[in-house]
């Protein structure tokens, strides 16, 4: 039981992080007038003001969700007890500053950093793992129609 939901949970956070940016606009152009150093500060400010432990205790609250009422503290306690979060927030910082330019990264702080700001970007991690999830089944069934309709598209082409 435990090595499943460790593995659920470790692909819902993979997926959350991909996501993580999908918040605001993404310019890979403008970073490079600054330093990696200024990035890596700010996001290190940034997870200062938005730190990601909320995020892992979400998580592990949904993945523990499945298992019998009983067994679910204890669960959670365990897997929590599991997670390096220092690996967390130093995963949070790496795409911080792979996907955001310095000015973007002072607007996330001066947005997100506040209460109102951070209950927004909960909802925003809410809203983009949970319409992930339903979307990538559509875009698989797309992708498997159009493979299948592909082939057949080249076996009459092939066909006299």
């Amino acid at each position: 039981m435990v090595n499943g939901a460790l593995e659920r949970l470790i692909l819902f956070v993979l997926a959350v992080l991909v996501l993580s940016g999908s918040g605001l606009a993404v310019s890979e152009g403008r970073k490079s007038d600054l330093t990696l150093k200024e990035r890596q500060a700010l996001a290190q400010q940034f997870i200062n003001k938005v730190p990601p432990n909320w995020l892992v205790e979400e998580l592990v609250e949904e993945t523990v969700r499945k298992a019998p009422k009983d067994q679910r503290e204890s669960l959670k306690q365990q897997i929590i007890h599991r997670i390096d979060m220092g690996r967390v927030r130093q995963t949070h910082i790496k795409y911080l500053v792979k996907y955001f330019s310095v000015d973007e990264l002072r607007a996330l702080i001066r947005f997100y950093g506040n209460e109102s700001g951070f209950m927004l970007y909960k909802k925003m991690h809410k809203f983009a793992s949970r319409s992930a999830r339903e979307t990538f089944p559509l875009v698989l069934f797309a992708y498997k129609d159009g493979m299948k309709a592909q082939a057949e598209a080249e076996k009459e082409q092939y066909d006299y």
